[in-house]
């Protein structure tokens, strides 16, 4: 897939054939030689920024050996401490691309430490033992990484960030915590980074993947969501709607399907009109079924807080409700939609209907840019897909009162 971005030119280059050839000489300034690679991973925002993981098979001291690769352009110039890479074209026009290995990202200065078992040692080896074990639990090129380690005396997870976001991430953990709710406790930080205890229990994800676990009912996220909207969090940034993030994300979707526009373009205007109205409080900001510890009764805990600020709260409610609609547009388990049906009547009974529809179906639109960004097989089909599951919550929201069952 070719991405034609016309204030990001070298996007073209990053996501189609040629991207071999832009990463060749940045591989041979260490001393390798590429065999191959392929894409594993995008992260596009148009007209901003432009981030590729790679999978790459590279040839370093007669051995052929993997390895990842990572390159971004901007409409800011290169990341500092990353590989620049110029071309000019024909007409003048000057490309620009970082070119990074993993783990050493430019903005998360701590991920090298905190996957390299020796310097991780060094931090945390006190709180997990010294055999440590160490698995990537998830990484967002640029933004943040949670690693999980372990060993004999225990278990930890580690959030690594850019290192003027811990402090604020810090205070986060702290207020929720005070205020009861079943965040992680921080063992201990650094610049960059947080060390977390592992909570007990099975995520919300891992128990609809299974099948036959328990699920807790519905009314206990509306517990938690009621006692979060009270909390005072100091400074935090404002989190914003996805009824205003779902044109960025149509956009990008517009750009790699453009068969797809229209629709697009169609989904976009009926998510602004009529107005959606607002009720403001704390929220999460992403709050889905794998940030929810649960047993089978309750919740008993809250992950990734990175995006807590005052917002919508209706966006918390879309958000969980969006995520098991679009887990149940993929699941052989019949009881994942249901569910969702459930959790969308017990959390949604103070909102207006057609408002929770209209913003389940501005969470979709997001989540319709996740096939693209994994590279999955056959991403077009499935993103087409959720446009048919988009389409229908809009139908709901736009029908009269009374007119259909949810």
């Amino acid at each position: 897939m070719t991405i034609d971005d016309p204030l990001l030119p070298a996007a073209a280059h990053l996501t189609g054939p040629g991207a071999v050839e832009l990463l060749r000489p940045a591989v041979a300034a260490e001393g390798g030689a590429l065999v191959s690679c392929r894409t594993s991973q995008v992260q596009y925002r148009p007209e901003s920024d432009l981030v590729v993981r790679y999978r790459c098979e590279i040839r370093r001291n007669g051995a052929i050996v993997n390895d990842t690769l990572l390159a971004a352009t901007t409409i800011g110039g290169p990341y500092p401490a990353t590989l620049p890479i110029q071309a000019t074209t024909p007409d003048g026009t000057v490309l620009s691309v970082g070119v990074w290995r993993w783990p050493f990202d430019p903005v998360l200065a701590e991920l090298r430490t905190m996957v390299t078992p020796p310097l991780a040692r060094e931090r945390v080896g006190d709180l997990v033992g010294s055999d440590i074990h160490i698995d990537v639990v998830a990484y967002r090129p640029t933004e943040r990484a949670v690693v999980r380690l372990h060993g004999d005396r225990g278990e930890i997870y580690v959030k690594v960030v850019a290192p003027a976001a811990t402090t604020s991430l810090i205070a986060r953990h702290r207020a929720l915590g005070e205020a009861g709710l079943p965040v992680p406790t921080v063992l201990r930080s650094g610049p960059g980074w947080i060390a977390m205890e592992a909570l007990g229990g099975t995520t919300l994800r891992e128990r609809l993947k299974s099948g036959t676990q328990r699920l807790p009912a519905p009314d206990r996220y509306r517990r938690v969501l009621e006692a979060l909207s009270a909390v005072d969090i100091d400074d935090a940034a404002p989190v914003r709607s996805r009824i205003e993030d779902a044109p960025h994300h149509a956009a990008m979707l517009a750009t790699v399907l453009p068969d797809a526009g229209g629709r697009l373009a169609d989904i976009v205007g009926r998510l602004s009109a009529p107005p959606v109205r607002s009720e403001v409080g704390t929220v999460h900001g992403d709050l889905h079924e794998a940030q929810l510890v649960v047993d089978d009764d309750d919740v008993t805990g809250l992950l990734d807080i990175d995006d807590v600020g005052r917002g919508d709260r209706l966006d918390d409610v879309a958000t969980l409700v969006g995520h098991l609609r679009f887990r149940a547009a993929s699941s052989a388990d019949p009881r994942v939609d249901g569910y969702a049906v459930r959790v969308r009547d017990a959390l949604s009974h103070e909102f207006d209907a057609a408002d929770v529809d209209r913003h389940v179906a501005a969470v979709l639109v997001g989540l319709a840019t996740g096939p693209f960004r994994i590279q999955q097989a056959r991403w077009e089909a499935t993103t087409l897909q959720v446009l048919d599951l988009i389409e229908h919550h809009l139908a709901l929201a736009d029908a009269p009162i009374g007119a259909g069952v949810r």
